[in-house]
């Protein structure tokens, strides 16, 4: 890892830190009371972040090797060595681009098998 990259997780996982505490000591402050489900708030948070990124990765992905849902000629999904066929119907897998692709999609990577 470079150092700039370093000092970024740094700086994000140490204002993720702050912002628990400061959480957690407003609370105290305010109801003389702590919260022990202060953490499950910010463990919720964190996965549904996680499901939001891991969904716009898929997205991002398609789109950048220009992946359609439609034949373009005889350059068809099916045909490339990149495909993974489904097992009975359905769509199936590629092995570059993520998420569930048709067999007879397209996409800029197509490589004949």
């Amino acid at each position: 890892m470079n150092p700039l990259q370093t000092a970024i997780t740094a700086l994000s996982v140490g204002s993720l830190y702050a912002l628990a505490a400061l959480g957690i000591g407003l609370l105290f402050g305010v109801l003389r009371l702590i919260n022990f489900a202060q953490g499950a708030f910010i463990t919720i948070g964190a996965f549904a972040l996680l499901k939001a990124q891991e969904a716009d990765a898929a997205k991002t992905a398609q789109s950048a090797v220009m992946y359609v849902n439609h034949p373009s000629g005889a350059k068809k999904c099916s045909g490339c060595k990149f495909y993974i066929a489904a097992k009975g119907k359905g769509n199936g897998a590629c092995q570059i681009v993520a998420g569930s692709i048709s067999p007879n999609g397209y996409c800029v990577a197509y490589a004949a098998k």
